[in-house]
């Protein structure tokens, strides 16, 4: 058992010169393109994302632990952006 979550960024055009849309996903009929690959590890603050021409970032956890999230994007030891979530999403259940 993996102890990790992966989701995929998808974009209406291609990432790279030459990119075939991706098979499994489309939105209102139009075809989508895989611009990245993220994995979530459980119990930590890290997470990888790798683009499909293999460029790969790390994010970080910043700021205060009880407040709207923010994370810090990094490539190669170097931020590159910085991301604060703008709302608190709660899951009801019904």
């Amino acid at each position: 058992m993996k102890w990790e979550t992966t989701f995929k960024i998808y974009g209406f055009t291609p990432l790279v010169e030459g990119q075939e849309p991706s098979k499994e996903q489309k939105h209102n009929g139009t075809p989508l393109y895989e611009w990245a690959k993220c994995n979530d590890k459980f119990f930590s603050v890290r997470k990888s994302m790798k683009t499909f021409d293999g460029v790969e970032y790390l994010t970080d956890g910043v700021g205060k632990v009880f407040d709207l999230r923010q994370m810090r994007l990094t490539r190669n030891g170097t931020p590159c952006a910085h991301m604060k979530e703008i709302n608190m999403g709660i899951f009801t259940g019904k």
